[in-house]
This record gives structure tokens, sequence and C-alpha cells, in this order.
């Protein structure tokens, strides 16, 4: 029935952000904001869905500007089209992040990566690219994590079914809204991790 679907949809959504506690929506803060202070660029990257939310959260991030009128700089690496078939083209899907990546990421730089598996191997070139050049990864996961959630430097990982990418998917951007109204409320954690 109808009825028992929305129901069953709304227990595992409840479940799923549980995962999001504050210590951790705390630390994806903390790194956000210290790449803010600093002047670093975010990137964000993601398939599908989570492509979407990658958008989503990097026009959040821009809107969040700090008391000296900073906001982040934030970019997503899904939004460009044509820069993502050209380099798909040219390369293969799997380098569409990495090589954006190339053409712009400087050390201590932020890189967020939206996945509900953590394995899509686009997205995992880009984690590996990242460690190899002094960006900083957060990993958003689901199901078991993945490649993603074993390698980020802060793995925010939402507990899930395997293949529950809806109930994944909004718990990844509800996270991303409450980073977001952290750095808009100024409520930061005061111990920025100075690893990320």
């Amino acid at each position: 029935m109808t009825a028992d679907s929305i129901v069953d949809y709304q227990i595992r959504l409840q479940s799923a952000l549980a995962s999001l506690t504050s210590t951790l929506i705390g630390e994806f803060s903390a790194v956000i904001a210290a790449a803010r202070t600093r002047r670093s660029q975010v990137w964000l990257a993601g398939n599908g869905g989570s492509a979407m939310t990658a958008s989503h959260f990097a026009t959040d991030l821009l809107r969040c500007a700090d008391l000296d009128g900073r906001p982040v700089r934030a970019t997503s690496l899904c939004a460009n089209m044509g820069v993502i078939s050209a380099i798909s083209n040219d390369y293969g899907y799997e380098e569409i992040f990495s090589r954006q990546l190339q053409m712009g990421a400087q050390p201590g730089d932020v890189l967020v990566i939206i996945t509900a598996s953590g394995n899509s191997s686009n997205l995992v070139e880009a984690m590996e690219w990242a460690r190899e050049n002094s960006v900083s990864t957060i990993g958003l996961t689901g199901f078991d994590g993945g490649l993603v959630h074993q390698s980020a430097d802060l793995s925010i990982h939402v507990k899930s079914k395997n293949g529950d990418y809806g109930v994944v998917e909004d718990a990844h951007l509800a996270a991303c809204h409450m980073v977001a109204e952290c750095l808009r409320s100024g409520r930061i954690a005061s111990t920025s991790p100075e690893d990320y």
C-alpha cells in the first residue's frame, strides 16, 4: 500500500539522518570555513543525483560570506557539460573530474565528493589526484561507503541499505544544508581541523 511505502521511507530516512551527528557536521563546516578564511577553492563532484547535489551545494556555499564579506569560493565540477563531454570524448569518462582539478586546483584546496556507493571510478580517480597534490578531501557516502569512505580525509558516511539511493541522496543534501546553515550563522566549531 502507498501509506506503508511512505512510512517505510520516512523511517529509513530518519535513520540515515541520525548518521549526521553534530560532531561530523561541525567538522565538515570547520573545514569549509577554514578554506573560506584562507581563500582556498572548494571543488565539488558527484554523478547522477549526486551531481545535482554538488551543484546545489556549490550555489549555497557561494552565498555563505564571513563577517568580512568573504564568500566560500566554490565550484561544481559537474556544471559545465561542454568541459565534461570534451574530456570524456578525448580522455575517457573516468577523467572528467581529475582533469578539471589539474586545470585549476591548488594545494590547500578542498575536494568534496558526493556519492552513494563510493566506488565510481571518476570520483576515485579525482580523490587520488587530490591526495597526490595536497588537496584535502571530504567524502559524503552511503551504503558501505566504498573506496571514497576509506580514503577521504574526512568521511561523512550515511548508514543505509545497499541500493537505497533516494534516502542517501536526501541525507547528503540535508548535510550540505546543515553546513551552509552553520557557515551563514557563524556557529562553527572553535577547533578548526588544521589537517584539512
